[in-house]
């Protein structure tokens, strides 16, 4: 078992896997489990303390990466989920909303129930957004 040690919460953590080459899986003394930078993470001999090496990836992990991202045959999910993204991301993703109608809509989805949009046609209540040419396009989604 090789354990690590987070260089900003000074906690320690069990390697679970890689997850290509800039994060790792860990699991945490607590049990629970998180993708960490491996930037954030060295090495913690338990007799001497933390080690000043960063964590290595092996060659193979590296390697296994650079095959699993070009052997890809599924596409990138292009659609938003709008009972997910932040305002941000609506006024990144979609063409004419700015941020203060991506706000708008994030604020709408709060006071639904569930705080969560059951279908598009409730987005029709944000105005100044041509819901027909979005849904048309459909780059969003409810789920």
């Amino acid at each position: 078992m090789v354990l690590y040690r987070h260089i900003k919460t000074q906690q320690t953590m069990e390697l679970v896997s890689y997850h290509g080459t800039e994060y790792a899986l860990m699991k945490f003394n607590n049990g629970s489990t998180d993708y960490v930078s491996r930037r954030e993470l060295v090495e913690y001999d338990v007799k001497d303390g933390v080690s000043k090496r960063e964590m290595v990836i092996p060659a193979a992990a590296e390697k296994e990466e650079r095959n699993e991202r070009r052997e890809s045959s599924l596409p990138m999910e292009t659609r938003l989920n709008l009972n997910m993204a932040s305002p941000e991301q609506i006024a990144d993703r979609i063409h004419g909303v700015g941020y203060s109608t991506a706000k708008k809509i994030v604020e709408l989805r709060g006071t639904l129930p569930g705080e969560k949009f059951s279908s598009l046609e409730q987005l029709r209540q944000v105005s100044r957004v041509d819901w027909d040419e979005v849904f048309e396009a459909d780059l969003v989604f409810v789920a």
